[in-house]
């Protein structure tokens, strides 16, 4: 006789696995700093076994008669069906125990811009147990780009964080202008493509990758890394690179060149969620017989 679940009523104490705590402010270009204070417990999960009253099923064989020609012959069939009946049921049932206490202090400094545009900057810091996060959202106006320095440590019992972000607010439109890559084609050694339109490279960077991909055989990287701001001219929205002066010799066969256009950030991005793209690319196949 085979037996199956119906329903299995579990009592789960669903707590959190450790306490949270949340804190955030708004930027508005009058303060360069803040200070956010976290209280948290840290707790891991332990689970005790206990027996419950359910409603199980089970598969039973009938017979049903069944008769059939002239004159009738008789003659069982067995069916089978499902059938409900009480039962007891070990479940795992889950509680939480505490490790011990978290202390969080995060010092933001922020690094002003001269921009005339708007300013209403939120930035939060979220302490799930000893996790930190920060994250922000702003006018999309600019992106968020943070440095963290970490410390913890114990004293007694308490877990002590400290966490210094330092954010700069670099201006979101002059980057999201330039993420373009169009248009690609080689002559006289010279990989040239449309872009966006490029105001300044302090914020952009661009990545170039040439791989040789073998029909049969192994592909090969010939060029991967970002290029310095001499490598690459850009002119009318015309952007020019010179394979020769980087040494990039094209194989026969199929060459891929990939040209990537993203927003150059000497750390995280805190409010990438708000954009589309941090990036651009486009990837021409140029064959040599």
């Amino acid at each position: 006789m085979k037996l199956a679940l119906l329903s299995l009523f579990c009592f789960f104490a669903f707590a959190q696995a450790s306490t949270v705590s949340t804190k955030s402010f708004l930027y508005n270009g009058s303060q360069s700093t803040q200070l956010l204070n976290l209280l948290t417990e840290k707790t891991h999960t332990e689970y005790r076994y206990e027996q419950r009253q359910s409603i199980c099923t089970r598969e039973v064989v009938v017979y049903v008669t069944v008769c059939s020609g002239n004159p009738p012959a008789c003659y069982p069939v067995p069916q089978t069906r499902w059938e409900s009946y009480p039962c007891i049921q070990t479940v795992s049932v889950p509680y939480q125990v505490k490790d011990y206490d978290v202390q969080a202090d995060v010092n933001f400094s922020i690094k002003s811009t001269s921009s005339s545009l708007k300013l209403a900057e939120s930035f939060r810091a979220t302490l799930n147990g000893d996790t930190l996060t920060i994250d922000s959202t702003g006018t999309k106006n600019f992106f968020h780009v943070s440095k963290t320095q970490l410390n913890a440590e114990f004293r007694g019992s308490i877990k002590f964080i400290t966490a210094n972000i330092e954010v700069e607010l670099v201006e979101a439109n002059p980057v999201l202008e330039a993420l373009a890559v169009n248009n690609m084609y080689v002559a006289n050694d010279v990989l040239q493509f449309n872009t966006g339109k490029v105001s300044s490279l302090e914020n952009v960077k661009f990545n170039l990758n040439v791989q040789n991909r073998k029909i049969i055989g192994s592909d090969m990287t010939i060029f991967d890394r970002d290029l310095f701001d001499s490598e690459v001219s850009i002119e009318n929205q015309l952007a020019k690179i010179s394979l020769k002066d980087l040494g990039i010799e094209l194989l026969p066969g199929r060459n891929f060149l990939t040209v990537t256009v993203s927003l150059d950030a000497q750390g995280d991005v805190l409010n990438k969620a708000q954009f589309n793209s941090l990036d651009a690319s486009g990837t021409l196949l140029y064959k040599i017989r």
